[in-house]
């Protein structure tokens, strides 16, 4: 009984110690400099650019480095690959829904039709860089040459509208 017990509590320990592994911070700018990309769909709607070059802008505000953007080639998969920023919209998603996610050595900021992959950017300027935007004039970017994330798995969707005007 006692060897059952001290492999499960071995092998349970060791699959710990592989989760963790792979799961570790991003570091999308080191020193002012980056080597990731924003990566959008192939023909990215006028949403998805849109959320695409607010995230590039902002994110060169805050660490100095510039984040270019590229359309995904037509072979490329859809997941991101090392040092990719994807912006796009998901199929699968609801609409508005939104989604941000790290994997391995990349960043998926998803949501659904029509303006998903906006409010996953919003989100992920606010809750991870502390972007503040109090109106379209007023915003407060912070600074750091060095920015590295936590690993993410987040996903939510803006509260229903009710219908009545303020």
């Amino acid at each position: 009984m006692n060897y059952w017990m001290a492999l499960i509590v071995g092998l349970s320990v060791l699959q710990c110690r592989c989760a963790t592994a792979e799961e570790k911070p991003l570091t999308l700018a080191k020193d002012g400099r980056t080597a990731f990309i924003v990566v959008t769909a192939t023909e990215p709607t006028i949403e998805e650019q849109t959320a695409a070059t607010w995230l590039s802008e902002t994110l060169e505000q805050v660490t100095g480095a510039k984040f270019p953007i590229r359309a995904a080639g037509k072979d490329d998969a859809s997941d991101a690959k090392p040092n990719e920023i994807r912006v796009r919209f998901d199929a699968s998603m609801k609409p508005e829904e939104w989604r941000i996610q790290t994997i391995g050595e990349s960043l998926l900021l998803t949501g659904g039709k029509p303006r998903g992959a906006i409010y996953a950017v919003c989100e992920f300027l606010e809750s991870q860089i502390g972007v503040v935007r109090l109106d379209p004039f007023t915003e407060y970017v912070p600074k750091q040459t060095t920015l590295t994330i936590p690993v993410l798995k987040r996903h939510g969707q803006p509260p229903p509208r009710s219908g009545k005007s303020r």
